[in-house]
């Protein structure tokens, strides 16, 4: 083949040339995974890392396993400022607008996301350094006190927010879940990002609603907050008397006086 032959294949193949108007090309971003806590999300039950890149030509998304997530990948972009969104352990939660949306009666997945606006306007290529940070609380429960209340009894948590924006804001919707107390009156579940105090805390015996408490004002007043970058978990023990419970979140307590069947 021919120098001339070879030069003229050359300049097929490439997108962008140097004569060409170069702010029509697109920018390459390059998504660096290699800080994650890999093995912390995996602890937790995490198994993919779901991205999205949101634009004026709409969305992009892939998937890649934590067991053979790469350091990093590249994706083309428009340029414009675009959003970037990953989520992991958010496989079955995930709408197709690349949100999170937890059906109602399920506790929140083990999410950790990161989102963040990048500038793809000026530069032909950008380096994003990705953080992934702890989107849920696992809400441990005690039930102390009034020994034989054990027998039968159920806990259910309710809330008018159900997952995140892919700019990782709460999302309204019902969430509701429901679990049992062991026989040491302990449970465990796992709470999605709230966006206000509206979680309710019903305890039930036998079917029946015995008593009902204002769970997300406690929450609040213990110091908690859910605009955190990265929530904590919440230490739940309530002592049950014969006309008053004990509240204890975390190094928060107080006391209610209440009539209770027993």
């Amino acid at each position: 083949m021919s120098l001339v032959l070879l030069l003229c294949c050359l300049a097929v193949t490439v997108s962008c040339t140097v004569k060409e108007d170069r702010t029509v090309c697109p920018c390459i971003i390059t998504a660096d995974l290699s800080s994650l806590d890999v093995q912390g999300m995996r602890a937790d039950g995490c198994a993919t890392l779901r991205w999205s890149l949101s634009s004026g030509e709409g969305l992009r998304e892939g998937t890649f396993f934590l067991a053979d997530l790469p350091d990093s990948f590249e994706i083309p972009s428009p340029r414009e400022n675009v959003r970037l969104t990953l989520f992991a352990g958010a496989e079955e939660v995930l709408t197709d607008d690349g949100e999170v949306l937890i059906p109602e009666g399920s506790e929140s997945p083990p999410i950790w996301a990161y989102s963040a606006v990048v500038d793809a306007v000026a530069a032909e290529e950008t380096l994003v350094k990705v953080q992934m940070h702890k989107k849920f609380a696992v809400l441990e429960m005690r039930l102390v006190g009034l020994d034989d209340f054990f027998s039968g009894c159920s806990v259910v948590v309710e809330g008018r927010f159900a997952g995140l924006s892919d700019t990782l804001t709460p999302r309204e919707g019902p969430f509701r879940v429901v679990s049992h107390f062991s026989s040491g009156g302990s449970c465990s579940m796992r709470l999605p990002v709230q966006g206000d105090s509206s979680l309710r805390l019903s305890l039930y015996r036998d079917g029946v609603l015995e008593r009902s408490f204002a769970l997300g004002e406690y929450i609040g007043r213990s110091g908690f907050d859910w605009s955190a970058t990265d929530l904590g978990d919440i230490f739940l023990e309530i002592e049950l008397l014969r006309s008053a419970a004990k509240i204890k979140i975390n190094q928060w307590e107080d006391i209610l006086f209440f009539s209770i069947v027993v």
